[in-house]
């Protein structure tokens, strides 16, 4: 569906520059549109690649020794653009000398559907903080928004292949797959996802992972 209608908004798009018929005030706004759409059919793509191989091929796990930081900074400075192109404030706070046991693609992955999560929900002006802490023997990564949060409903089938995929603020819409494969591959790596909801008001995920404790 939702690459059906990017091809469909494309065609348009080019049908409409054959034609002239855009002025220079609409071809900002048609070409963010085309952005958008563009992101979320890749988001939708790449999840969906991650999910069908990993039920296909099972487990396949490469722990390493990683500094966190360094491991997924990449993932939070694309958030932080894409965020702001919504403009939503996305902001992150991780210690450089946190140290975990993950696999670096799965970690990536899924750090970066609970980013691409919470920008979907949380409407221009908004804020996303992202931060790291250790608790034991384990290390606390959290994603928090000031979005739209979720009913109770919601809540109960949030990580089921069941949930309903919600519109985002910006009628952004995925397949409800990001969620069910994060908390997949994060319990692949010995680790728990997690979250705090109130409806109106923004939702924090997080996740635990294996830490390095000197």
């Amino acid at each position: 569906m939702i690459c059906e209608l990017l091809l469909l908004t494309y065609k348009t798009y080019l049908e409409l520059l054959n034609d002239n018929e855009l002025d220079s005030l609409q071809r900002p706004a048609l070409e963010k549109d085309l952005l958008t759409a563009t992101n979320n059919t890749m988001e939708m793509l790449s999840n969906l690649l991650h999910w069908s191989k990993s039920q296909m091929e099972g487990p396949t796990v490469n722990l390493l020794t990683i500094d966190l930081l360094s491991a997924i900074k990449s993932t939070l400075e694309m958030g932080k653009m894409h965020a702001h192109k919504k403009d939503i404030a996305l902001n992150y706070h991780i210690e450089p000398q946190i140290t975990v046991v993950a696999d670096t693609d799965m970690l990536q992955l899924v750090v970066r559907n609970l980013i691409s999560n919470a920008i979907k929900f949380t409407p221009p002006g908004g804020i996303i903080n992202i931060n790291a802490q250790l608790v034991n023997h384990e290390c606390k990564v959290t994603v928090s928004d000031n979005g739209k949060g979720m009913d109770r409903q919601k809540q109960e089938k949030i990580f089921s292949i069941n949930t309903e995929p919600a519109f985002g603020t910006n009628n952004e819409k995925g397949v409800g797959l990001g969620l069910l494969l994060s908390k997949e591959f994060i319990e692949r790596q010995g680790g728990r996802i997690g979250f705090e909801s109130i409806f109106g008001q923004g939702s924090s995920f997080f996740i635990f992972i294996p830490a390095v404790v000197n």
